[in-house]
């Protein structure tokens, strides 16, 4: 899961991840293990995660697709920031 290892480690959940129907049962089960900063989702977590009723693949699918649409932003934002200062 270190593809979705970011580098900032003070990006929130809640500030990344929208509450949605089936997000807010992750952002509290996040909430009530200690989880604040997206750094800190990693395998073993969504494997825990996993195991709550009600969660199936398709969450943790939707959990990593969001991970990974984040990671995807944010390296687009620094790659920018790399452009700007060449410029």
């Amino acid at each position: 899961m270190s593809t979705y290892k970011l580098w900032c480690n003070y990006l929130r959940i809640d500030r990344f991840i929208y509450p949605d129907e089936k997000k807010l049962k992750f952002l509290n089960f996040c909430q009530e293990n200690n989880v604040i900063y997206l750094s800190e989702i990693d395998e073993e977590l969504l494997t825990q995660y996993s195991k709550v009723p009600g969660v199936g693949p398709g969450r943790i699918a939707d959990i990593k697709n969001d991970l990974s649409e984040i990671v995807e932003r944010f390296s687009k934002q620094k790659l920018l920031k790399k452009l700007l200062i060449v410029v």
